[in-house]
């Protein structure tokens, strides 16, 4: 009886030793076909703790993931293209290199007057694009003592390409280029109902660049400057007939912004709001009679308060 139990209890090792062998045989073989190394799946998990370790890097940072190495995962440094449409409020005061009036009728303008801005564009997922700009001035002044009235009704209108690309992940850049049409009509008029008129189209080359930068949270900082040379025929109407006539005059035009931006993502689409302030001088656009027989060149600035709302989608 002892002996049988002793023959059992060897014959149940026995089959459960070879039940271990089989299955690790079997485990090798199916290793040696896969491939299968353990120190693979170290190495994925090495791999996978560095990219998390990298997506939390960049959001504490408050940047767009692999911006300078991964632009696929970028939607900053490659945007899907979108349509950008926008509208500013501008409060700009006018003066002139002669303060407006002759001497004995000093004048300048103090107040902030209102004006407006739209704009609309189109940028492809390579950052290339086309934009419209329109803008429009018309305003009637008269000093204290009611002895000089300055009207000035203009209009800039330019349609640009545009190149728009992120830089190191916190600054973003575009760089405009196109054409510019400027009409402008303006009128001096004294209490003695004596008038002087200058009437001009102009049409040139418009340059410019615009660059914003994070600052904190959603909010930005941004600077814009253009610069343009435009060309057209001017016309003069002075008292007692006198026509002052200019063809192809050259006339150089400046425009500066500098202010902040919040920027926020809606269910319409990115919303912009910005603040600044905006200064704009053009060279030589009108004249001023200086004597009997002549006139000089005379130079209009704008300075002022900047405030707009982008749409981009």
């Amino acid at each position: 009886m002892t002996r049988l139990r002793v023959l059992t209890v060897s014959i149940s090792a026995y089959l459960a030793i070879a039940a271990c062998t089989c299955l690790a045989q079997e485990d090798r073989l199916l290793a040696s076909d896969s491939g299968f190394d353990p120190s693979n799946y170290e190495q994925r998990l090495a791999d996978l703790e560095a990219e998390m370790q990298l997506l939390r890097s960049a959001q504490s940072q408050n940047r767009p993931y692999g911006c300078d190495n991964n632009c696929g995962r970028c939607c900053r440094c490659c945007p899907a293209p979108h349509w950008d449409v926008g509208a500013e409020a501008t409060f700009l005061a006018l003066s002139s290199t002669t303060n407006l009036g002759p001497a004995g009728s000093f004048f300048r303008s103090d107040k902030l007057l209102p004006s407006w801005r739209t704009w609309l564009g189109y940028t492809g997922s390579n950052g290339l694009g086309l934009r419209a700009r329109y803008w429009d001035f018309d305003h009637i002044e008269t000093n204290s003592i009611n002895t000089f009235t300055y009207s000035l009704d203009t209009f800039v209108a330019d349609l640009e390409l545009t190149y728009s690309k992120v830089i190191g992940g916190d600054w973003d850049v575009l760089l405009s280029g196109g054409v510019r049409h400027v009409g402008f009509n303006e009128e001096r008029t004294w209490i003695t109902v004596t008038t002087w008129t200058v009437h001009s189209h102009l049409t040139g080359v418009v340059v410019g660049g615009e660059i914003t930068r994070d600052l904190i949270g959603h909010l930005r900082g941004y600077g814009v400057a253009r610069a343009a040379v435009v060309f057209g025929g001017l016309r003069g109407d002075l008292p007692a007939g006198f026509i002052v006539l200019s063809d192809n005059r050259p006339v150089f035009m400046w425009e500066a912004q500098l202010g902040l931006e919040y920027r926020r993502d809606t269910r319409i689409g990115e919303v912009s709001l910005r603040l600044g302030v905006e200064a704009q001088v053009w060279n030589d656009v009108t004249f001023i009679r200086s004597s009997s027989s002549g006139v000089d060149a005379e130079s209009i600035g704008f300075v002022g308060i900047v405030t707009g709302l982008t749409l981009r989608r």
